[in-house]
């Protein structure tokens, strides 16, 4: 009784910040790459936008699936630690869409979750973890910050998952930024 009361507590404490709503266990039973999957996940910046190459190709060139097609997006690496766990953690490589302004690490936002092993970078949005909305910019204020870090703190299962529906990818646009090889294209910025 009591682990449901702050289950319950945990969950209406959350539903305070509308974006960050929801604590749901996806660390429970080693599930939490296929308990994440398909859902959206609130999740820190490792590395962001480069103005110089697409993601892919500075650090994968020969790797999994990335083709040439994939690298001619935008890509970021974002992750999500647990607080009662500092081992489990949730990696993953994300698309970008033009809706997002340029990322940098230590930016939070949200990620419609998709794990790197069952990725097809090929099929783009189809089979990708997709960011999918900017929660806080690492310049924002602290204010911003703590509001996310005390959310998953008091939470049992804070692995970022959230209740907030995965929004349709329609809604987004991905433009070409890079060339088959994955260098910036003459004439394009990245969105501010």
């Amino acid at each position: 009784m009591k682990n449901y009361l702050k289950s319950v507590a945990c969950l209406c404490l959350v539903g305070a910040f509308s974006s960050l709503a929801g604590c749901a266990s996806m660390a429970e039973d080693g599930k939490i790459y296929t308990g994440a999957e398909g859902k959206i996940v609130r999740m820190t910046v490792t590395y962001g936008d480069s103005d110089g190459h697409t993601l892919p190709h500075t650090f994968f060139p020969a790797s999994w699936n990335f083709n040439t097609t994939a690298n001619q997006y935008r890509w970021v690496h974002v992750l999500a630690t647990s607080n009662v766990d500092d081992d489990t953690n949730l990696h993953t490589i994300a698309l970008v869409p033009d809706q997002i302004p340029q990322l940098h690490y230590g930016d939070w936002v949200e990620v419609k979750f998709h794990k790197l092993s069952a990725t097809n970078f090929g099929l783009l949005q189809a089979d990708t973890a997709v960011v999918t909305k900017v929660l806080c910019l690492a310049s924002d204020s602290n204010e911003c910050r703590r509001k996310i870090t005390w959310a998953a703190k008091n939470c049992r299962y804070p692995l970022g998952e959230t209740d907030e529906p995965v929004p349709g990818m329609n809604r987004f646009t991905f433009s070409k930024y890079y060339d088959q090889n994955g260098d910036k294209l003459p004439g394009t910025s990245l969105p501010q």
